[in-house]
Formats: structure tokens, sequence, C-alpha cells
């Protein structure tokens, strides 16, 4: 707040609570950070406190924590707030009963620094030497060599992701194995060239709709395409489709889909999950060449469609590329990396052999096996 009149300014009452909020997250972290530091020590934990920030046992600090205790009586966050560093907190502990010979401290002269020559260096050794605990350990040369010639064998694993998505997964492979990234491919078989303004929708959006609809539709309406029609209506009342999707949709071709040999299987089939998320732990040699390592990677992903028969799991994924001939042998193979880590995937989480990998690209009514 800035007072014109007396030419002052201040604090509001909004900005000193942002500040207390503030300094309470800050502590809350310095104080995670300290419990972290504590409890990982394995034998012994050095701890350092800068200037004189020990609290002596006859000043304020030393009295005001010495009235509570770590257990039965903790000290209270507004007394913690005031202190300035992790020495005001675990100090004054140092001379209690209890961390007798748990805890020992020592103090170093105020004057005590490096060494500013060589010369000074014999001086200050000679000074210092009780005062500083002895930390160094004499090593032979033997031992320096191992330890220096120390290779680390599980160095396939540093380069390793602890997480994997199966995009990146198959973008990974396509670039490892020198795949083409996809190629724009222009038809112009459906274009209206009259200049009449026309309601735009891009591939993505047909493609994210027909996956949403193949998520939903009910298979016992995929007789005829006036069923599908009509299921597609009845989605959108539902809330589960948007108005526009009954304009993107391609419901002769789905309809066709359903009426080929895998769509029968599909509408008879035990069990079908579709749209089905997962995230899996995947060893990570299966996943990427000459890697030697047990390390599991953590993959997530999600199924367009999972078909359950006696004989095995099939996994299905559509595709709404408008591709056709080479062009769609080429885009298979683009898309082989992603059905291999849907197969493994699927294998891990459903404890049954993958009997089949299948890519069906609408557009050009044609299944392919990976």
């Amino acid at each position: 707040v800035v007072d014109a009149v007396r030419g002052i300014r201040y604090p509001d009452f909004a900005k000193k609570a942002i500040t207390l909020r503030n300094d309470r997250e800050e502590l809350s972290e310095e104080m995670r950070v300290l419990y972290v530091a504590l409890t990982r020590a394995s034998e012994r934990l050095y701890l350092s406190f800068a200037g004189n920030s020990l609290p002596e046992p006859g000043n304020s600090s030393y009295k005001a924590l010495k009235n509570f205790g770590p257990k039965e009586n903790p000290v209270p966050n507004a007394e913690l707030l005031q202190k300035n560093s992790y020495a005001d907190w675990l100090g004054f502990l140092l001379e209690e009963k209890d961390c007798k010979g748990v805890a020992d401290y020592r103090v170093y002269p105020d004057d005590m620094s490096l060494p500013k020559s060589a010369a000074e260096d014999t001086k200050e050794s000679v000074e210092t030497e009780e005062s500083i605990p002895k930390v160094i350990e004499t090593l032979s040369p033997e031992v320096l060599k191992e330890r220096f010639d120390f290779v680390y064998p599980y160095q396939s694993s540093r380069s390793l992701p602890a997480k994997l998505s199966v995009s990146d997964y198959a973008r990974e492979m396509r670039e490892e194995e020198d795949i083409d990234s996809f190629e724009m491919v222009f038809d112009f078989s459906d274009a209206d060239f009259s200049g009449e303004p026309q309601e735009k929708s891009t591939a993505l959006e047909r493609g994210i709709v027909t996956h949403d609809f193949l998520g939903l539709l009910d298979f016992d309406k995929t007789e005829s395409i006036e069923s599908l029609k009509l299921e597609a209506e009845r989605l959108v009342e539902l809330n589960l489709l948007e108005p526009t999707a009954l304009g993107l949709i391609d419901f002769e071709k789905i309809q066709r889909f359903f009426s080929t040999a895998l769509g029968e299987r599909i509408k008879t089939a035990d069990e079908v999950l579709r749209e089905q998320p997962f995230r899996v732990l995947i060893d990570a040699d299966k996943l990427y060449k000459d890697v030697e390592s047990s390390d599991k990677i953590l993959v997530q992903g999600r199924f367009d469609l999972i078909l359950k028969e006696a004989d095995g799991i099939t996994v299905l994924d559509y595709k709404t590329d408008r591709v056709r001939g080479d062009k769609l042998k080429q885009r298979a193979k683009n898309y082989e990396p992603q059905l291999y880590i849907y197969g493994l995937a699927a294998e891990e989480l459903f404890e049954k052999k993958v009997s089949e990998k299948l890519i069906y690209f609408l557009e050009a009514e044609e299944l392919v096996e990976s």
C-alpha cells in the first residue's frame, strides 16, 4: 500500500498473508529435505552448522526449544517459523540427555580457513590436526587402480526411459530403422471446386470421431447403414457424440467392415474390449535391440479393440488414413512398432497368447496382418 500523503509504503494484509503462506510452504519443503537427509544415513550422519547457529544453553532460542519435547510435546509451527536454519531446529537436541552417546558435536574456531600457501598448509595442519576428525581412508595403489578402472555394468540401462507411450515408442523405432515419416497424401476425389462455402473437416477430426463411434456403438446395430445412422443419433442424444459427428462418419464403410469375416467374429466373440487404456511393465530387452537389462519400462497406451477367443487374443487397430496400394503397404509398415507393443502389452495384461495383430484401413477397406 502506498500512502502518498505521508510518503510511505507498507504491505497490506493480503501481501502479508501470501508471504506467510510462502514461508510456511518453504519451511515444509526444507523439513522434508531434512527428514530425507536424516533418514538416509547408513552408519553415520555429519551435519555442519555455519557461524553461530548452534544455540547456547543460556540464550532465548535454547530456552524456548527446551520447553518442548520431540515426541509428546512437539515444537509448534509458530516457533519453527522464527528459526533461520536447520541448526536452530536441531542444535539444542545435542545437549539433551537422550542424545548423549548417539549424537556429538565439535565447534571449530571462527578463524579456521583453508590454507593460503604451501607454507601455511604445514602450519595449519599441525594446529588443527587434533580438532578435525580423520575421514580420509588410506588406499593402496592397487585399490585405487581398481576403483578408477571401474566400469558401470549396466551402461545400456542409463539411456532407457522409465515411462514410455506407444506413440513415442513407434516414433523412436521409425527413426531407428530410418523409416520415412508419413507422407502427405493429396486426395482430390471428393473435392468441390465450385467455389461455394463449405464446412471444413480435417483428417484428424474424422479419425477421432470415427474411433469414438466404433468404441461406443452397439454391435447389434451394424446390420445396415440406416441402423448405424440411428445408432449415431442415439449416441448424440446421450451426449456421447457431438452433433457434427453425423456428417463426419462414413457409415457405408463401417457397415461393410462389420459384414466381413472379421466383423462377424467381433459380433459373436466371447469378450470384446474397446478403447481399453493400459499401463503395463514390459522387459526393456523386449522393446529395444542390443539391450541386456532386467529393467522394466512402464508402457502406457490404449487398445482400439481386443478380441478374446478360445484360441487366443486378437489385437485390432483401426486406421482412417486415406492411402491405397503401395502407400498403404508402407503405412502399415510404419505402424508395425505400434502393433508390436500392443501385442506385448496384451500378453502381459491378459496372460494369454496373442494370436493375431491386425490393422484395418477403413478408407481402403483393407485388412493387414502385422
